[in-house]
């Protein structure tokens, strides 16, 4: 674990506190080596952060059975929103804190329900990507049910992940400027995706 992480386990929700938003209350599902809980700053409702326990700056510095955990949760997720009538988004973005983004150096996937509609669009962005792993620092890797398709180089994977958030939800906005610009609704919403995921697990 750093110091300064906000993602390392003991630390997790205190961005969250330290904004006045919910915080343990969004955990919605916890295994040995992941946390998933709802996005801090959620580009739909039901967007969740799955995140390992243990600092790692890229998920392929996990070990093997971290490895195989990770995989258990993303079929676990992808189950729940398919049986549910959502198709699922799940990738990893990684910019060396390039971007605008400035990306958290501690290893997320980001998962999100979409819905039907917007699946097309999401399936169309993925469709062209590389299939196989990143071969480099600054990339976009996408989680699909039987492989990852990725595309690597800062600009192609910035302009890559701005077409998949205007797939999914119609927006392309930093997390940041969401933190920033949408603070006094941001509580509502993590409440409301708590509530989402509740509804859906309580579906059998």
């Amino acid at each position: 674990m750093t110091d300064s992480c906000w993602l390392c386990s003991n630390d997790r929700f205190v961005l969250n506190e330290q904004l006045g938003l919910p915080s343990e209350e969004t955990l919605v599902r916890r295994s040995k080596y992941f946390i998933a809980a709802v996005d801090i700053a959620p580009l739909v409702i039901g967007h969740l952060l799955l995140t390992p326990v243990r600092h790692v700056e890229r998920l392929s510095d996990l070990r093997n059975e971290e490895k195989r955990d990770l995989q258990q949760q993303l079929s676990y997720f992808r189950n729940l929103f398919e049986r549910n009538g959502f198709g699922i988004l799940s990738f990893e973005h990684c910019d060396n804190g390039k971007s605008a983004r400035k990306c958290v150096s501690h290893a997320h996937v980001h998962c999100l329900p979409i819905s039907n509609a917007r699946m097309g669009l999401v399936d169309a962005v993925v469709s062209n990507f590389a299939t196989g792993l990143p071969s480099d620092t600054n990339y976009l890797q996408v989680f699909l049910d039987e492989q990852v398709r990725c595309v690597c180089g800062f600009s192609s994977a910035e302009r890559a992940r701005s077409a998949l958030e205007v797939a999914a939800a119609g927006v392309c906005r930093p997390w940041r400027d969401r933190l920033q610009q949408d603070l006094e609704e941001l509580p509502r919403r993590l409440i409301e995706s708590v509530g989402f995921i509740e509804r859906l697990k309580a579906v059998t």
